[in-house]
Parts: structure tokens; C-alpha cells; sequence
């Protein structure tokens, strides 16, 4: 799921993240090739304490069909879903919410979103026999994500700290943090 959300939801804030590398004088070729694995280890980090049981499908199929409508308004509008953008979507009358119903967000939310999330519940999950080796397992993922993130930000720090500084608004486009 972790790599679901980074290449397919999250395309148009990775490619946002390489324009801004473009432009760079100094760019380091690690810290291009780092984004997608530091944001899979992320995602992943992330998800696998609602990997639960009875939980994981349902929740990342509202997730996943969610989501797919963010990356569509972030593509098509470049318009982030924060705070304010789901305050104005339960302000807004029923005729100017229809206007933004087209045939392009229907295409591209059941390509990205429904199939995938009905697929999910079709996909079989090998639970661990015992609950402590359930946990057991989702800790070694977690920190697994950490280790990797470590890694990342010990050796790219700064250039993401730059890059973070002068673009603050990056780190909103992460589907679905955002």
C-alpha cells in the first residue's frame, strides 16, 4: 500500500519535488533518488499500525478512494486539501459542488480509487497465528521505516531542510497527509 500511495497517489507532489530539484545549481544525485524511498519508508511507517485485523481493509479502502480524489483536485487544480479546503467543502452548495463533477474526476477516481479499493478486499492476508507475533512483525516493519528514514536524513539533511524551507507548501502535497 506504502508504494501504491507513493507512485500512483503521489505523483503530482513527486514531480512538483523534481521540478524544484531542476532548478537547483548543487543537486545531489542521492538526495534526487532518495524522495520515493524515503517517502515509501514514511507511508509505510505510517500505515502499519492500521494494519490491524479487521481494520486494515475497510480503512484503506476509504483511504485509498479518498485519496484518489485529493491527487485528482492536486493534479487538476492545484488545490491542497487542508483545514480550510474542508471547511469550504461543507460551506459550499450543492449546485457549485456538482460544477467540479466531470468526466475526467469520475475516470480518474475509479482508476485510482475504486478499483483499487475493491480489489483490496479480494486480496488475502496471511495473519501471524499469535497476536504477539502480529505485533511482533508490525514493530519490525515500523522501525525497519525508521532506520531507513534515518539513513536518509543523516545524509541528506540539509538538502531537504533547504528544499523544505523555500518550498513549505511540499510537504502538504503528500497524499494522504495532507
Amino acid at each position: 500500500l506504502a508504494l501504491y500511495f507513493a507512485f500512483m497517489l503521489n505523483w503530482r507532489g513527486v514531480l512538483h519535488f523534481y521540478e524544484i530539484l531542476y532548478k537547483l545549481e548543487d543537486l545531489k544525485f542521492g538526495f534526487a533518488i532518495s524522495l520515493p524511498i524515503l517517502l515509501v519508508a514514511a507511508l509505510n511507517f505510517v500505515f502499519v499500525p492500521f494494519s490491524i485485523r479487521y481494520l486494515i481493509k475497510p480503512f484503506f479502502a476509504l483511504l485509498i478512494a479518498l485519496s484518489a480524489i485529493d491527487s485528482y483536485t492536486m493534479m487538476k487544480y492545484r488545490v491542497l486539501f487542508d483545514q480550510n479546503m474542508i471547511q469550504n467543502i461543507f460551506e459550499t452548495n450543492q449546485n457549485e459542488a456538482l460544477a467540479y463533477l466531470s468526466l475526467p474526476i469520475i475516470v480518474w477516481v475509479t482508476i485510482a480509487g475504486f478499483i483499487p479499493a475493491i480489489l483490496l478486499f479480494f486480496v488475502e492476508i496471511e495473519y501471524e497465528e499469535k497476536w504477539f507475533k502480529g505485533i511482533l512483525t508490525r514493530a519490525l516493519s515500523m522501525f525497519a521505516s525508521l532506520i531507513v528514514i534515518a539513513v536518509i536524513v543523516a545524509l541528506y539533511y540539509q538538502d531537504y531542510v533547504s528544499v523544505g524551507r523555500n518550498n513549505s507548501n511540499l510537504q502538504r502535497e503528500i497524499v494522504p497527509a495532507n
